[in-house]
């Protein structure tokens, strides 16, 4: 009897110690996941999405403002990257939604006029790029110029040695600067101020509008003899030597392109402007449509008279010259040695 109550002990409480094996490899939580945090998915993070961390942490993340690995920039934040940073001369860097950087508002070619000397400018304005008068030739102060292309350097305003020295009298000044004009002694070289032609030096012995000045191409005058022989024409206020778009009022006043048309030099050359057959070139003789033409195929012409001796007839279809040979446009037979097909508008 003991002997079977002992067996029926045994029996009964084997299940039980199987149970407790059970429970402590699921670690009680009843999810089937051994990591014990009950999100079933073994990762041990609590979120269920198998990726191993939780979701108080998302990881990196575009458009927080703050640039994580593999980002360039994020919002505000460009990582002290700027456009000059990129190799641009400016403008604005942003940051785009993929969080990459956007250098479109960039200023990617040099302004002239800006005020700030770039790339292949020398100046831009006052901004000489850290040059003075003092680094060129041997001047000794004053101020440079930059032209209006920002691709030249004026010395022009620049001092010479002895010149700003004050005196009173002409001999109170230096040999290398002579002259004594409003109190300060001065070379006479271009754009010295000057009251009289003898206020200026030999390099620039005419006084225009109280500086002097050589007469060279776009110099200031006011009359013919205060330009050069290199320049002889005063022509609006400066000199010039009458080429091809030189400022006139005048033919006189042209040289290379010797006629003055629209207050421009020009010369009367196929294409070139003109008011009447006089502002044109015996190479091009007929001025139709306000510019000059030699009357060849196709050139316009409203008359005959303005078409050449290969295309005499001024074709009514499309007011151009041509032969008038078979198969040249025509409107009737006046456009054609022979006669038109005007249906067709060719001749025959």
């Amino acid at each position: 009897m003991l002997l079977a109550l002992g067996l029926l002990a045994c029996k009964t409480s084997t299940p039980a110690d199987e149970a407790g094996t059970e429970t402590d490899t699921e670690t009680g939580d009843g999810d089937g996941d051994p990591a014990g945090d009950g999100d079933g998915d073994g990762d041990g993070d609590g979120d269920g999405d198998g990726d191993g961390d939780s979701d108080d942490d998302p990881g990196p993340v575009c458009g927080d403002g703050i640039i994580d690995a593999g980002e360039d920039c994020d919002g505000a934040d460009l990582g002290d990257q700027t456009c000059e940073g990129l190799g641009w001369f400016g403008g604005d860097l942003s940051c785009t939604a993929d969080c990459s950087l956007d250098d479109s508002a960039c200023q990617m070619v040099t302004v002239c006029g800006d005020g700030v000397a770039q790339g292949e400018e020398l100046c831009d304005l006052d901004d000489f790029a850290g040059a003075t008068c003092a680094d060129r030739d041997e001047f000794v102060g004053g101020n440079l110029l930059c032209s209006e292309t920002c691709d030249a350097v004026s010395t022009l305003m620049c001092l010479s040695p002895g010149e700003g020295t004050d005196c009173t009298q002409d001999d109170e000044c230096p040999m290398e600067a002579p002259i004594c004009f409003a109190m300060s002694c001065w070379n006479g070289s271009e754009t010295d101020p000057c009251e009289f032609n003898s206020d200026c030096g030999p390099m620039a012995q005419s006084c225009v509008l109280g500086a002097c000045y050589d007469g060279s191409e776009d110099d200031p005058c006011e009359f013919n003899a205060q330009c050069s022989e290199a320049a002889p024409f005063c022509a609006m206020d400066t000199c010039h030597d009458g080429s091809a778009g030189d400022p006139c009022d005048f033919n006189e006043e042209c040289a290379d392109a010797p006629f003055c048309v629209n207050n421009s030099c020009a010369a009367g050359e196929e294409g070139d402007p003109c008011v009447d057959n006089g502002d044109c070139s015996v190479n091009a003789p007929s001025c139709v449509l306000e510019a000059c033409y030699d009357g060849s195929v196709d050139d316009p012409c409203e008359f005959n008279g303005d078409c050449g001796q290969e295309s005499p007839y001024c074709s009514d279809v499309g007011d151009t010259c041509q032969t008038g040979e078979p198969g040249s446009p025509c409107a009737n037979n006046q456009d054609c040695i022979a006669n038109c097909d005007v249906p067709n508008e060719v001749c025959l």
